[in-house]
C-alpha cells in the first residue's frame, strides 16, 4: 500500500522537515531509510520547493543510510544483500533527482561539500562490501554500475556546490554586494545567476514547459576547426546536443514558418518549420521584420524579428512579443489554437528501471506513470 504525502499544510510540512532535522542529528538511526523512501515518493518536480528538506539534512541522512549497510566492529551490516543493493540505488536516485541543481538550499555549502565527499566514498565502500554476497549475475551487474553512478551523479553534485562557492564573492547586483554574509543568501544569488547564463542545463535542473518556451538554449554556437581549450569544445558539444534533443519539443509550442514556394499560389504547402533560428546568430543577414498579424485587425507587426525560419531563403520571422503571444495560444487552454502535441495528465507515481532488471534499460532511468490523458486539440487526419 502506498501512503500519500500531503505537505501543502504548514503544520504537516513543519513536522516533515523536523523529522529530517532530527534524523540528520542522529536522533533515531532507523528513521533514515524510511525518510529516504518517503522523499522518493515526492515527484521530482517538487525538488527545490518548500517541501524539500535542506541539502545539509538530506546528505546527512543519506550518510546514515550508508552507515546502516556497513559492517561494524568486524561484524556485518544491518542491511545487506539484494535489499542493500536496492536501497543504495534509491540513495543515488535521490542525489540525482532531489539534490542536483538545488544547491541554493544548502544552509552551510562548505560543510555540505565535505559531507558529499564522505557520501561518495561511503557509497563506494558499501558497493564493494555487498558485492561478494550477491549471487545473481544481474544483481552483480547492478552493483558494478553503482560505482559508475557515483562518478556521474554524486561527484558532479559536489563540483556544482564547489563552483558556486568559488563564485560566491562579489557578484554585482546581488545581495552579496551589500555585505550579506549569510551563506544561503550568497549561494542562492550565485546559482540564480548560473541559471540565466547556462540555459542549456535547464532540461536537467528545471525540466518544465517554461524552459522550452524561453528558448535561450536554442542559440548554440557553431562547430569550429580549432578551439582555445577543451572546456570550450565540450561546452559547444553540450549546447548542440541539447539543441538536437529538444528541438522538436520546442517546435510543438513555437510559431511555424508560413513560406510558400513562389508562383504556386495559396494552395501550395507551406514550409511549417518552427521559427527556431536566432536572428542575432545570423550576423551577415539583413535585418528581418516581424510578419505576424496583430490582434484585432491591426495589420502586420513590422518590429525587428528575433526568431527566424532556419531554412535558407525563407523570410518569415517574428519579434519576441509576437512569439510569446502565439506560444500563449499554443500552450494555453484547449481550443482551435492549442498545440496538437500538448496533453493534460496527472502523474500517478514515479518508478525507476535499472540495469539487470530490464533488457537494454538505462541505469537510473526514471519513469513517470500518467493517469488518463486528454489532448488540447485533436490533430486533423488527411486521407488521400
Amino acid at each position: 500500500m502506498t501512503t500519500a504525502l500531503h505537505l501543502e499544510d504548514d503544520d504537516t510540512r513543519e513536522l516533515w522537515l523536523g523529522c529530517w532535522a532530527a534524523a540528520a542529528a542522529g536522533v533515531e538511526e532507523g528513521s533514515a531509510t524510511a525518510l529516504l523512501r518517503a522523499l522518493m515518493r515526492l515527484p521530482a518536480a517538487r525538488a527545490g520547493t518548500a517541501a524539500t528538506p535542506p541539502a545539509d539534512h538530506i546528505v546527512a541522512v543519506l550518510l546514515r543510510v550508508c552507515v546502516i549497510m556497513l559492517p561494524r566492529g568486524g561484524g556485518i551490516g544491518v542491511i545487506r544483500g539484494p535489499e542493500a543493493l536496492s536501497l543504495l540505488e534509491t540513495l543515488l536516485d535521490a542525489v540525482h533527482t532531489r539534490l542536483s541543481g538545488t544547491a541554493a538550499r544548502a544552509h552551510d555549502p562548505v560543510a555540505v561539500v565535505a559531507r558529499v565527499a564522505e557520501l561518495a566514498q561511503a557509497v563506494r565502500d558499501v558497493a564493494v562490501h555487498i558485492l561478494p554476497g550477491l549471487r545473481d549475475p544481474g544483481s552483480m551487474a547492478r552493483a558494478g554500475t553503482l560505482l559508475t553512478r557515483v562518478a556521474t551523479e554524486v561527484d558532479p553534485y559536489q563540483q556544482e556546490l564547489q563552483r558556486a562557492i568559488n563564485r560566491a564573492a562579489g557578484v554585482p547586483g546581488s545581495p552579496i554586494s551589500d555585505g550579506n554574509t549569510d551563506p544561503a543568501v550568497r549561494l542562492a544569488a550565485v546559482v540564480a545567476g548560473d541559471c540565466a547564463t547556462e540555459a542549456r542545463s535547464g532540461w536537467q535542473h528545471e525540466p518544465r514547459l517554461s524552459w522550452l518556451l524561453e528558448g535561450a538554449w536554442l542559440n548554440a554556437p557553431a562547430l569550429q576547426a580549432r578551439y582555445g581549450c577543451t572546456e570550450e569544445y565540450v561546452e559547444t558539444l553540450q549546447s548542440l546536443m541539447t539543441l538536437l534533443t529538444f528541438y522538436w519539443g520546442a517546435g510543438a509550442v513555437w510559431p511555424r514558418c508560413r513560406h510558400r514556394p513562389p508562383g504556386q499560389g495559396e494552395g501550395a504547402t507551406c514550409c511549417n518549420e518552427p521559427l527556431l533560428a536566432v536572428a542575432a546568430a545570423r550576423g551577415k543577414d539583413p535585418e528581418r521584420l516581424c510578419g505576424a498579424r496583430l490582434p484585432g485587425g491591426g495589420g502586420t507587426c513590422r518590429q525587428a524579428a528575433v526568431w527566424l525560419c532556419p531554412r535558407r531563403g525563407h523570410t518569415d520571422g517574428m519579434c519576441a512579443k509576437c512569439v510569446r503571444r502565439h506560444q500563449a495560444a499554443l500552450s494555453g487552454r484547449p481550443g482551435p489554437h492549442a498545440s496538437t502535441d500538448i496533453y493534460d495528465a496527472v502523474v500517478e507515481r514515479e518508478t525507476s528501471r535499472r540495469d539487470g532488471q530490464v533488457r537494454h534499460s538505462v541505469a537510473g532511468l526514471t519513469c513517470h506513470l500518467l493517469g488518463p490523458t486528454s489532448e488540447r486539440r485533436c490533430a486533423r487526419v488527411t486521407h488521400a
